[in-house]
């Protein structure tokens, strides 16, 4: 089983340094080189679309407001 890593592609905070958005993407998110030495890295580029959008709410909790769950990989 192949481990992805979220990567935060964007983040606001508040000016007392609370989190009030964060979209974490797939690290094998966009295109990677087609030589067959990168292809063969774990760490390769796919184009994964997965991601996920997180949003505080007024209760101060943050809320998940999109997701795209994209390619899965195993």
């Amino acid at each position: 089983m192949t481990k992805v890593v979220g990567l935060c592609e964007e983040a606001a905070f508040s000016k007392s340094g609370e989190c009030r958005r964060l979209i974490l993407v797939c690290s094998r998110g966009g295109s990677g080189r087609t030589d067959a030495c990168y292809q063969a890295r774990l760490t390769a580029k796919t184009n994964c679309q997965a991601m996920v959008g997180v949003r505080m709410w007024d209760d101060g909790l943050l809320h998940i407001v999109e997701a795209n769950l994209g390619t899965i990989i195993q």
